[in-house]
């Protein structure tokens, strides 16, 4: 969802800002991940050995890159046009509700909570849950806070 300006913003609170696309993780992003971070698991990198030793039937995402979705996922939900920059504020009430198998495709529904000023813009309070393809609970849910400037 658009939103034209910083008052536009406040006065939508608690909408609905819709769903971004599913997108399959792929175990080289989950490899990268691991790398980057340097939690290198077998429980994420070793698919032969998760579905023979471990408890999800295969590998799995790292929360902690699900997590690191929720930005990016918020980002392709939320612009506001008059805006110069967005940062990302922080996380809040982050919930990891499901294992992602590596290989699934995952997708992020958000809400605006709600706005208020906040030094020169606003602090926006957005409720996103990530979704797996084919499973009633969701991967995670978080509030996430962006701050948008003039």
């Amino acid at each position: 969802m658009e939103f034209n300006d910083l008052s536009d913003l406040s006065g939508h609170a608690t909408c609905d800002l819709g769903v971004t696309p599913w997108q399959e993780i792929s175990s080289e992003q989950v490899q990268a991940f691991a790398d980057l971070t340097g939690d290198h698991q077998w429980i994420h990198l070793d698919p032969v050995k998760a579905k023979a030793e471990g408890p999800f039937g295969g590998a799995i995402v790292h929360g902690a890159f699900v997590l690191s979705l929720a930005p990016v996922m918020v980002g392709e939900l939320f612009r506001v046009s008059k805006a110069s920059h967005m940062i990302n504020a922080g996380m809040e009430r982050a919930r990891l509700r499901q294992h992602v198998p590596v290989g699934a495709r995952i997708r992020g529904r958000a809400t605006l909570r709600d706005a208020e000023p906040f030094a020169d813009g606003v602090l926006a309070n957005i409720a996103l849950t990530i979704d797996i393809e084919g499973q009633k609970r969701p991967a995670c849910t978080v509030e996430q806070r962006v701050i948008v400037y003039v």
